[in-house]
């Protein structure tokens, strides 16, 4: 009865030593619940929001109004997946003034991201990110203008500051400064 024992436990434990032994030979488990796909979707967007002051300047550099403040929404689209090294930005701002009311500008933009640039998460460290693309400037009242642009600008974890100059002659709305946040949580 003993040795008709031992048999019976040396085939069970070999039947499930070699069961376990093959079990799930790949990864079987994947979750695919809406937070996994938006997640998975998000690799190439970037989502900024905040505030741009431009500068009126008129009559040879001179400058004649420089408080134009304005609040914006910018996105980019990221050509690479995210990553924190190097990425290329193609993005659109829209723009409206708070002061004086009735203008607005929106920018077409095409930029090198580095570093925490070339992510579209906060909290990332340093990155900075410069290009050109085209800008267009317009009010109810008669001001409309458009330029090429070139931008420059660094971001601080999720805050971000950039510097813009219209290079067309003659043109009244040629500087921008801006400061905004990643949306993206």
């Amino acid at each position: 009865m003993a040795a008709s024992a031992e048999r019976i436990f040396s085939l069970g434990s070999t039947l499930l030593i070699g069961t376990v032994a093959v079990a799930q030979p790949g990864s079987t488990f994947a979750y695919t619940g809406e937070d996994a796909v938006l997640s998975a979707l998000n690799v190439h967007h970037a989502h900024y929001g905040g505030v741009s002051n431009s500068i009126l300047v008129l009559a040879e550099e001179n400058i004649t109004w420089p408080y134009l403040p304005a609040f914006f929404y910018e996105y980019n689209y990221l050509l690479m997946p995210r990553n924190h090294g190097f990425n290329l930005l193609l993005g659109v701002t829209p723009e409206i003034n708070l002061f004086p009311l009735f203008m607005g500008r929106v920018s077409g933009l095409a930029e090198m991201g580095f570093l925490a640039e070339a992510d579209n998460k906060p909290d990332q460290g340093f990155g900075f990110r410069i290009g050109g693309g085209f800008s267009a400037f317009g009010s109810t009242f008669g001001l409309t203008e458009s330029s090429p642009v070139i931008r420059a600008g660094f971001v601080v974890n999720n805050l971000r500051f950039t510097y813009m100059y219209c290079t067309a002659k003659p043109i009244y709305i040629n500087h921008q400064i801006a400061v905004g946040i990643k949306l993206d949580w």
